[in-house]
Protein backbone atom coordinates (compact mmCIF):
# COMPACT_ATOMS: atom_id res chain seq x y z
CA UNK A 1 0.00 0.00 0.00
CA UNK A 2 2.88 2.42 1.20
CA UNK A 3 4.36 1.58 -2.66
CA UNK A 4 0.83 2.31 -4.19
CA UNK A 5 0.14 5.65 -2.27
CA UNK A 6 4.27 6.84 -3.32
CA UNK A 7 3.72 6.16 -6.87
CA UNK A 8 0.66 7.98 -6.80
CA UNK A 9 2.00 11.36 -5.51
CA UNK A 10 5.02 10.55 -7.81
CA UNK A 11 2.06 10.58 -10.74
CA UNK A 12 1.01 13.84 -9.01
CA UNK A 13 4.15 15.32 -9.24
CA UNK A 14 5.12 14.65 -12.44
CA UNK A 15 1.87 15.32 -14.44
CA UNK A 16 1.69 19.01 -12.38
CA UNK A 17 4.73 19.51 -13.62
CA UNK A 18 4.54 19.01 -16.95
CA UNK A 19 1.05 20.58 -16.71
CA UNK A 20 2.41 23.24 -15.27
CA UNK A 21 5.08 23.85 -18.04
CA UNK A 22 2.56 23.60 -20.69
CA UNK A 23 0.37 26.26 -18.79
CA UNK A 24 3.67 28.20 -19.13
CA UNK A 25 3.89 29.43 -15.45
CA UNK A 26 6.80 29.59 -13.35
CA UNK A 27 6.85 27.22 -10.43
CA UNK A 28 8.68 28.66 -7.21
CA UNK A 29 9.21 26.20 -4.34
CA UNK A 30 9.79 28.22 -1.11
CA UNK A 31 11.34 26.44 2.25
CA UNK A 32 9.63 27.85 5.15
CA UNK A 33 10.55 27.45 8.97
CA UNK A 34 7.78 27.55 11.75
CA UNK A 35 5.45 25.43 10.37
CA UNK A 36 3.74 22.89 12.59
CA UNK A 37 -0.09 22.65 12.08
CA UNK A 38 -2.53 22.47 9.58
CA UNK A 39 -4.00 26.09 10.72
CA UNK A 40 -0.25 27.18 10.00
CA UNK A 41 -0.68 25.80 6.23
CA UNK A 42 -4.34 27.08 5.55
CA UNK A 43 -2.96 30.63 6.68
CA UNK A 44 0.17 30.07 3.66
CA UNK A 45 -2.48 29.22 1.11
CA UNK A 46 -4.83 31.60 2.64
CA UNK A 47 -2.00 34.47 2.46
CA UNK A 48 -0.78 33.85 -1.06
CA UNK A 49 -4.14 32.70 -2.89
CA UNK A 50 -5.32 36.45 -2.69
CA UNK A 51 -1.47 37.30 -4.87
CA UNK A 52 -3.18 38.06 -8.16
CA UNK A 53 0.29 36.21 -9.76
CA UNK A 54 -0.44 33.18 -7.82
CA UNK A 55 -2.24 30.47 -9.65
CA UNK A 56 -2.11 27.66 -7.71
CA UNK A 57 -0.35 27.10 -3.68
CA UNK A 58 0.64 23.84 -2.18
CA UNK A 59 2.14 23.57 1.69
CA UNK A 60 3.57 20.17 2.71
CA UNK A 61 4.15 20.38 6.24
CA UNK A 62 6.59 17.39 6.51
CA UNK A 63 8.84 18.96 4.08
CA UNK A 64 8.21 22.32 5.67
CA UNK A 65 7.78 23.77 1.74
CA UNK A 66 5.30 25.95 -0.19
CA UNK A 67 4.86 25.33 -3.93
CA UNK A 68 3.44 28.97 -5.98
CA UNK A 69 2.63 28.16 -9.38
CA UNK A 70 2.95 31.54 -10.87
CA UNK A 71 0.52 32.75 -13.59
CA UNK A 72 1.82 32.74 -17.14
CA UNK A 73 3.72 36.37 -17.77
CA UNK A 74 3.81 36.73 -13.90
CA UNK A 75 6.52 37.35 -11.25
CA UNK A 76 5.98 37.15 -7.30
CA UNK A 77 9.85 38.37 -6.44
CA UNK A 78 11.78 36.86 -3.48
CA UNK A 79 10.96 39.79 -2.06
CA UNK A 80 7.79 39.70 -2.01
CA UNK A 81 7.34 35.66 -0.75
CA UNK A 82 9.86 36.89 1.97
CA UNK A 83 7.85 39.29 3.41
CA UNK A 84 4.36 37.61 3.23
CA UNK A 85 5.81 34.52 5.31
CA UNK A 86 7.64 36.77 7.98
CA UNK A 87 4.13 38.97 8.04
CA UNK A 88 2.67 35.75 8.89
CA UNK A 89 5.24 35.16 11.40
CA UNK A 90 7.71 32.51 9.88
CA UNK A 91 10.27 32.57 7.62
CA UNK A 92 11.93 31.55 4.70
CA UNK A 93 14.79 29.31 4.59
CA UNK A 94 15.09 29.05 0.73
CA UNK A 95 13.56 29.88 -2.71
CA UNK A 96 14.04 28.13 -5.90
CA UNK A 97 12.64 28.63 -8.96
CA UNK A 98 11.85 26.39 -12.47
Amino acid sequence: MKNFILAALLSLTLFSNAAMAAHGGQHVVVGLNGLVCDYCAQSMKKIFGKEPAVSHVAVDLTAKTMTLDLQPDQDLSDDAIRGGVTDAGYSVTAITRD
